[in-house]
């Protein structure tokens, strides 16, 4: 972080405990791990940082919003499921996971 933010404080206003699915793809999985892992750094830094998505929900009909990709022959139009889970610790239902469990104990560790 030090590297892009020279002198001031130290913000991730964007951490990615997980991320998106398009139509067609595995699942996109973020190990519980390598947040974890991340986590401790920036807490050492006394960086601030916000997850997202901590929460994940739903987006119905055509919202959900697409990508595109010009890297992929023929593929230019990547369309996202409507699930916005993003792999999230608090999944579509609100239920914890083990990531959301993690998260807490490294927290209160802190």
């Amino acid at each position: 972080m030090r590297k892009v933010q020279k002198g001031g404080p130290l913000v991730n206003s964007e951490f990615y405990p997980g991320w998106l699915t398009h139509w067609q793809e595995s699942e996109s999985i973020v190990k519980t791990i390598d947040v974890v892992k991340q986590m401790k750094v920036m807490l050492a830094m006394n960086a601030s940082f916000s997850f997202y998505m901590f929460h994940g929900g739903t987006n119905f009909g055509f919202t959900s919003g697409a990508n595109t990709n010009d890297t992929k022959e023929s593929i230019g139009y990547l369309p996202q499921l409507t699930s916005y889970d993003y792999n999230a610790p608090l999944d579509e239902a609100g239920d914890p996971t083990e990531k959301y469990f993690q998260i807490k104990q490294t927290l209160e560790e802190a």
